[in-house]
């Protein structure tokens, strides 16, 4: 947007005249959300019941005004849907109960999308769920089995 106002001023032996400008600049969106971590590990409860937070994401926007939204873009397609997502917060929440005996971990695919409403700029980031007692690894799925230990007991 651009405004030119004109001031016209009359002397006796000359004719003076100013203008001034006024220059609107607008953003252009330069710069793709970055996550905070290239990927996220949590663990979760099998007991952990709808409503129950299971983490958080976060992704930030370089560009001003900096404004990034959250959604799960793959993972999260069981016939009922185990995961939701607050678009402006990012925190990660079941919307039902898992089941350790159906799947053993889950892994999402979160998008961080900036606001840019004519071209938005995309990021994506790995989320990986496993149960209490199992620790995040990189065998495929995303966990690690606990350590298995064998004893003996005298039989008498």
């Amino acid at each position: 947007m651009a405004a030119l106002i004109i001031h016209t001023l009359h002397y006796k032996f000359f004719l003076l005249v100013t203008a001034t400008i006024i220059v609107s600049v607008t953003p252009v969106n330069n710069f793709y959300p970055e996550f905070d971590s290239p990927a996220y590990n949590f663990t979760v409860q099998e007991t952990s019941g709808a409503g129950t937070e299971v983490g958080k994401v976060s992704a930030t926007d370089k560009d001003l005004p900096s404004c990034v939204t959250y959604k799960i873009r793959e993972g999260n397609n069981d016939i009922v849907n185990r995961f939701w997502i607050n678009p402006t917060s990012g925190v990660i929440e079941l919307v039902s109960q898992l089941d350790f005996e159906i799947k053993d971990s889950h892994k999402l695919v979160i998008e961080a999308s900036d606001c840019d409403p004519d071209n938005p700029r995309i990021a994506l980031v790995t989320v990986s769920y496993c149960f209490w007692g199992l620790t995040a690894g990189s065998n495929g799925n995303g966990c690690y089995s606990l350590v298995d230990y064998m004893m003996q007991v005298p039989y008498k």
